[in-house]
């Protein structure tokens, strides 16, 4: 996994990873998460705490998994539990971590000696068992928890964990006219366990950042009809959205100690080029299988993609990227620029140092000429993304992108 490692909130912003659902993602889509230079760097959703903090765990035999990529792609998470697995290179990659406990109304389900989510990708599957008992679902849970908290605390300070109590809404919205869900009374049996897995949290992990989430608003405790995921209790509206990205905001600008936390970031970051630095001026070959290892984990990672109909093109549709530079036009940049040219995303020129032959029928510009509007850049030299990607930066105001990180994403 690629991603920006910055510390300069001018330039680059505070990077966080989410554990929860998709509602809490959209927060960092809003007007107020780019004024306040929010980014989300990545989000694992819809898996419990009872499923992460459980084994590993292969697709079963004479289970069907569901027919729907998106599904699919929930159940893939929650079987691997990716998130607990590589926690500690994933939380060296961004400032801060985001976690809602809206996937804990689900409860687990045993599966051999591990434990998976129940959820709406475990209801499309046929072949695994049936889901705990509340009872001792709850017992399990609550051991889980504490789990989990001593995993946090093991690669993150306190200050670091921002807790976002999201709850599901009773109603929706629609042209300003309110609408009640037809099983709004489900809800309200839901929400109250919800609290209450809250205030454990809380109490068992002291001196985190909390947000209320549109509870700071109850006007805003609604569901946007148009919501492009649907009209759903988990789903809220963008005003919310905007005032949950405020206050995420607010907070990070008051911490005391954010110098401090940005910093460990950016000397993890300095301490591998400085390791790679060394060690290429012992052995040149030590960095150039760093490279061709580099190369092959993009390649790996984009085919596995492509099997699970996980394509990059509609990742940079849903952040409307319709036109892209390419910056590197060595064999991945050739083919990323092929599979973009297939698939309709438009690439009016490419970036690269050997200007006028790297590319027929497509301009190249070297990297110190003006650089002509685009949506984004993708940067496809993955063992050179930071350096790259700050020189750009400091140039233009053109969002610059890592294929490898757009790849994870995808």
């Amino acid at each position: 996994m690629n991603m920006l490692n910055s510390t300069s909130k001018k330039n680059e912003g505070y990077v966080f990873g989410l554990f929860g659902g998709f509602a809490s993602s959209k927060i960092f889509q809003t007007p107020a998460a780019k004024t306040e230079n929010l980014r989300l760097g990545f989000h694992f959703q819809d898996s419990n705490i009872i499923s992460l903090m459980s084994p590993p765990v292969a697709w079963i035999h004479g289970a069907a998994p569901p027919v729907e990529g998106f599904n699919a792609r929930i159940l893939e998470d929650d079987f691997t539990k990716e998130f607990a697995v590589f926690l500690t290179d994933y939380a060296k990659e961004v400032h801060f971590l985001c976690i809602d406990l809206t996937a804990e109304r689900f409860p687990a389900a045993k599966l051999g000696d591990s434990y998976i989510t129940a959820n709406n990708a475990y209801s499309q599957a046929s072949g695994i068992g049936a889901a705990l008992p509340e009872k001792e679902n709850i017992a399990l849970w609550k051991e889980s928890c504490l789990r989990f908290i001593e995993m946090l605390k093991n690669n993150f300070k306190a200050e670091q964990i921002f807790l976002i109590e999201s709850y599901l809404n009773e109603r929706f919205e629609e042209a300003a006219r309110p609408f009640y869900f037809s099983d709004f009374i489900n809800t309200r049996k839901i929400n109250p366990g919800l609290q209450e897995k809250y205030a454990f949290f809380r109490k068992h992990y002291k001196n985190i950042n909390i947000i209320e989430n549109i509870r700071v608003d109850a006007t805003l405790k609604y569901t946007d009809a148009f919501h492009e995921r649907g009209c759903r209790p988990e789903h809220h509206n963008p005003e919310a959205y905007e005032c949950m990205a405020k206050e995420i905001g607010r907070k990070v600008r008051g911490l005391s100690d954010l110098a401090e936390i940005a910093g460990s970031v950016r000397s993890e970051n300095r301490r591998i080029k400085t390791s790679m630095a060394k060690e290429s001026e012992a052995s040149p070959y030590r960095l150039q299988a760093y490279k061709y290892s580099c190369f092959f984990a993009t390649l790996r990672d984009w085919m596995y993609k492509k099997s699970l109909s996980r394509p990059i093109d509609r990742l940079l549709r849903e952040k409307n990227y319709s036109k892209i530079a390419i910056y590197g036009m060595g064999e991945i940049g050739h083919l990323f620029l092929w599979e973009m040219q297939s698939l309709g995303i438009e690439v009016p020129y490419v970036i690269d140092q050997k200007a006028g032959h790297v590319c027929p029928g497509v301009p190249v510009f070297k990297p110190a000429d003006n650089l002509p509007a685009v949506d984004a850049i993708v940067v496809c030299l993955p063992f050179l993304y930071y350096e790259i990607g700050q020189m750009l930066k400091e140039k233009t105001d053109i969002p610059v992108l890592a294929l490898d990180e757009l790849i994870y994403e995808a």
